[in-house]
């Protein structure tokens, strides 16, 4: 009669120790002796190890994705433990062929059916990676022409100095590692870095000179460009890259190289390509009109490093760049780390757990603020808890425009409070009022320090603002889906319902209905050429000339010699998310979210960037969500004694000969729920 199954058996850790698990994965021919009935056909074998962190034992941490729900046998000594199919596959592949390695991977180390034991081990988990000798970040098998693809990413890292690569040029007023921190943390536009470069710049001239001279002849022919980029594609396509845990893995780590198969890189060197690669990119941007051969070789290679989900893989790169090289920003706090983690944009989106708790616990060992979150992570706790004590602890800091984050409040899958954001939703950066970490609004004319925060209950919160005006009409739904081009249709009844209620609006200066009509659309993002000649070179996109055409013949725009719609306007306008547009009971034309109904109350809260709707419920308010208000974005509201006066603005047209320059605004307290 056979032995009964042995499935493992953790022994409890001692936390005070700061002990973890290491596994000792034995050599690939290794087989205990004697040898269970249970594990005769199993290929990895190993044993647990407590370790005291403060003993510095060397060891190689696992950065993997779990995959899918296949499980596999493996050999703890003498007892069984399923693992993924994904695990699996890194631990034959790390195996030698005589020695043993230790290891640390979270599947194996981590008791997964003890949530304290689970919460214990999760607060340590920025320890256990930065203090591991290397860390493996595990893409997966071989496939797709991986081993090809590392190779070239290798080659092409060797053709400029990485570190060079990193301080030189100056890009005008702009280095690289500005250009580094913006893409990781989404907080500056690319096109306003791109535009701020000196072509003549010998610099960078030379630097964009000498990658294209290198990399170009490693990929001499169309055959082997077009088997590159493709597998490219399909690396940044691996699940590695959109699992949230690893972005704190990856970016804590000591020393880090990217594996597929027998193939890897070290972190440095895709860095050092990345950086080449965004290089490139801005050099194309401001040659655009420019026809020679070091220009078309620079396309080329641009062209091989192609990908629409390459943003996932430069968000976790960069962002351990700017973890070991930036320490002296304050960018890294909890709130930084979830708006460039979770929001949405453009060609970057938000990474995957199966833990929706995890969204918040897996973000706070990047962050230099944790200790004031000291209650996480709690497994025994609710997500409706975690995401509403995040939000309580971040206002009371004093970011009331996290509350731009509740953008639909009607979809919350965890009951939350509406003021407080369901990270478990969709959320965009490219919403009505654009960047959250980089506004170029201040509604409130950022006198944070006048603020009051209370909270009358676990799910409440008051605060104080200004009672502006209420909605009386909204339009149509404008959402577009830039997956399908210019819908020219909706984009002109788009245009045409706002020209309806700025004509409509008491606040309109004679003459400056189109420029009023195009800042609201594109909700104040106003970029234009100078030159109306310019302006018309831009505009080459056909879809792009369709639409100003169909404008000025349907009599949205006046003036056709300055042709609206530049590509800027344009991008802006395909990058929002559903909204209305809307007039108010006094005539503020604004936009709002997509469930605004009348009588929805506009209040700027003291302290804020943006507007906000409000909507009565009872004795409460309930968040209908941001909106952008021409007329009041930039701190035209003002503090006069105990009032809000409306005080006039060069900028904002809309109240230069306006009833509303008088008119007064009172301060009062506003309960969310």
């Amino acid at each position: 009669m056979r032995n009964p199954r042995q499935p493992l058996r953790y022994k409890p850790l001692q936390p005070r120790r700061k002990e973890i698990r290491l596994f000792r994965l034995k050599p690939k021919n290794y087989r205990p002796d004697p040898c269970p009935w249970y594990l005769v056909n199993v290929t990895v074998f190993g044993e647990l190890e407590h370790v005291s962190r403060d003993g510095h034992v060397p060891y190689t941490a696992l950065s993997y994705a779990w995959g899918d729900g296949v499980r596999h046998r493996m050999g703890v000594g003498q007892e069984e433990l399923y693992i993924s199919t994904n695990l699996e596959d890194a631990l034959q592949q790390l195996q030698d062929d005589e020695k043993d390695v230790l290891l640390w991977a979270d599947q194996i180390c981590i008791n997964q059916k003890d949530e304290t034991e689970r919460s214990e081990q999760v607060k340590q988990m920025r320890e256990i990676y930065a203090e591991a000798d290397r860390t493996i970040a595990w893409l997966g098998l071989a496939a797709d022409d991986s081993d090809m693809v590392f190779d070239f990413l290798n080659a092409m890292s060797t053709c400029a100095d990485s570190e060079q690569a990193l301080d030189v040029p100056e890009l005008g007023n702009t280095s690289f590692r500005n250009i580094a921190n913006s893409i990781e943390l989404g907080n500056t536009s690319f096109r306003s870095i791109a535009n701020s470069i000196d072509l003549d710049d010998t610099s960078f001239r030379n630097t964009t000179k000498s990658i294209i001279s290198n990399v170009f002849p490693l990929i001499p022919d169309s055959v082997k460009r077009d088997t590159i980029r493709e597998g490219f594609d399909q690396v940044c396509r691996r699940s590695y890259w959109s699992r949230l845990w690893v972005i704190q893995e990856f970016a804590v780590a000591r020393r880090l190289d990217v594996m597929c198969g027998k193939s890897s890189i070290p972190s440095c060197k895709l860095l050092s390509v990345l950086q080449m690669d965004r290089l490139l990119d801005l050099y194309l941007h401001n040659c655009i009109y420019m026809h020679c051969e070091e220009k078309d070789a620079a396309d080329v290679v641009r062209v091989v490093l192609d990908s629409c989900v390459k943003g996932n893989v430069e968000k976790i790169v960069y962002r351990r760049y700017v973890y070991h090289h930036l320490e002296h920003l304050d960018e890294k706090l909890l709130h930084n780390a979830l708006i460039s983690t979770l929001v949405t944009g453009s060609n970057y989106y938000p990474p995957e757990c199966s833990d929706p708790r995890d969204r918040v616990f897996a973000l706070l060992g990047l962050a230099d603020d944790a200790a004031e979150f000291h209650e996480f992570p709690d497994y025994t706790m609710s997500c409706k808890d975690v995401y509403t004590k995040t939000a309580r602890k971040l206002i009371d800091q004093g970011l009331i425009d996290l509350l731009s984050c509740c953008q639909s409040p009607n979809l919350s899958q965890t009951n939350v409070p509406t003021w407080v954001p369901d990270w478990h939703l969709a959320i965009h950066t490219s919403g009505i009022l654009g960047p959250l970490l980089e506004s170029r609004f201040c509604a409130s004319a950022k006198i944070s320090s006048r603020q009051k925060i209370s909270h009358g209950g676990p799910n409440l919160l008051t605060m104080r603002g200004i009672y502006v005006d209420t909605v009386k009409e909204f339009g149509s739904i404008w959402n577009h889906n830039s997956g399908e081009g210019v819908r020219l249709d909706n984009a002109l009844r788009y245009l045409i319902e706002i020209k309806r209620f700025v004509v409509q609006s008491s606040q309109t200066s004679p003459g400056s209905e189109d420029d009023r009509i195009l800042r609201i659309a594109i909700a104040g993002s106003y970029s234009r050429a100078e030159d109306p000649a310019q302006w018309r070179k831009l505009n080459r996109a056909q879809d792009l000339r369709e639409l100003n055409k169909y404008a000025i013949n349907s009599g949205v725009f006046q003036r056709p010699d300055l042709l609206p719609l530049d590509p800027q306007n344009t991008t802006n306008l395909l990058l929002s998310r559903p909204i209305r547009p809307f007039i108010s009971t006094s005539g503020f034309v604004g936009l709002s979210p997509y469930h605004v109904q009348a009588g929805d109350v506009i209040c700027i809260f003291v302290g804020a960037n943006f507007p906000y709707l409000l909507r009565k419920c009872g004795d409460n308010w309930i968040l209908v969500g941001e909106t952008y208000v021409d007329g009041i974005m930039y701190g035209e509201l003002q503090k006069c004694g105990d009032n809000w006066i409306l005080v006039g603005d060069p900028y904002v047209d809309g109240i230069m000969y306006g009833e509303h320059m008088a008119s007064s605004f009172k301060v009062e307290d506003f309960t969310l729920q």
